[in-house]
């Protein structure tokens, strides 16, 4: 088999489809973010992440990103000179050991070097100069309870279970967060989770909404709400999940590619995957993730609309999570003014 032959995947180069999730949505958006990547994709799905927040979620520049990389190729035992030949010979056991040591390992990610990737995703977005390529985004209905999250053998639930019941009582270990978080307009943002704590069950409890707003949803919202303005944008929110764990990071996956884990391939199961999988495609197709066999799922609009994929199957919703999401705004609108 020539190299050409094992390079060729076939299809329409003007047609492809990128997709990711969570670090690996990150990397869509930051394509997007990128002229040098325009022309290689013609759509983009990024599933649960959070680009915009550069104090939340710092990016460093090139010159901090280089240092980085010179000390850990010295924690390797690298020259001074011909430190690249030397690390090319390593093993991927010898790299890979090294950087999983405690401590030992710089932490390594998107960075924004001025060339590729010449400003933030933020200002990018927040601009209206990213690629205008129609998107799907969106989280999880627990996307940021970090501690049960992943999809294994060693996850336990109730399929019969049903959640609590949740109220406006915010605990204290929530409330410095959010006064924490959101410093001048903590008081406001207290006053709003008061009021905006959802008692929808697979929205988890307040802690839970919190994590989840300014990790992923919030986030995914905003970018929804500024592309829709360069292309056509549907967003989704996955909340189809079993007690106690729910809609956490990474539980979507299963479903997205088919690869039920058991419990959780009883039937609804099976065609709630059927369902995304078959929107997945057709916006891959067409655009457009809608088709006559499926429920219809509104762009996002000036209601933002949103599909929610539910126990009860894919519905469709408007303003989710909108106030809280409208404070979360303005901490980023912040953020972005000071680098005008």
């Amino acid at each position: 088999m020539d190299s050409e032959e094992y390079c060729g995947f076939g299809g329409d180069a003007a047609q492809v489809t990128v997709f990711g999730q969570s670090a690996g949505a990150g990397d869509i958006q930051f394509m997007m973010s990128s002229k040098l990547a325009r022309g290689l994709f013609a759509r983009a799905i990024a599933e649960s992440s959070n680009v915009i927040d550069s104090q939340f979620f710092p990016y460093p520049f090139l010159s901090e990103s280089e240092n980085k990389g010179v000390a850990f190729a010295k924690r390797l035992g690298a020259p001074d000179r011909g430190s690249i030949a030397f690390l090319r010979k390593l093993s991927a056991a010898e790299l890979l050991g090294t950087y999983a040591k405690p401590g030992a390992s710089p932490t390594f990610s998107q960075i924004i070097d001025g060339y590729v990737v010449p400003r933030t995703p933020a200002q990018v977005f927040g601009g209206g100069e990213e690629m205008a390529v129609p998107l799907i985004i969106g989280s999880n209905g627990r996307d940021g309870d970090s501690a049960h999250m992943g999809v294994g053998k060693n996850i336990t639930f109730d399929l019969s279970a049903k959640p609590s019941v949740q109220t406006n009582r915010i605990p204290d270990a929530a409330a410095k967060s959010i006064v924490e978080f959101y410093g001048p307009v903590g008081e406001r943002a207290l006053e709003v989770y008061r009021l905006d704590a959802t008692a929808y069950p697979p929205h988890g409890d307040i802690t839970t909404q919190l994590k989840t707003d300014i990790t992923m949803r919030c986030g995914a919202w905003i970018v929804a709400k500024w592309h829709s303005h360069r292309a056509p944008t549907w967003r989704y929110e996955f909340t189809h999940g079993y007690e106690p764990l729910g809609a956490v990071h990474i539980w979507e996956l299963p479903y997205v590619f088919g690869m039920l884990v058991s419990p959780a391939d009883g039937p609804a199961d099976r065609k709630l995957s059927d369902q995304i999988q078959q929107y997945w495609v057709n916006f891959a197709k067409t655009g457009d993730p809608n088709s006559d066999s499926l429920p219809l799922w509104p762009r996002v609009d000036s209601h933002e609309s949103y599909l929610d994929f539910t126990s009860d199957g894919p519905l469709s919703g408007q303003n989710l999570r909108r106030a809280a999401c409208e404070l979360y705004l303005m901490r980023i609108e912040n953020i972005l003014s000071k680098t005008r």
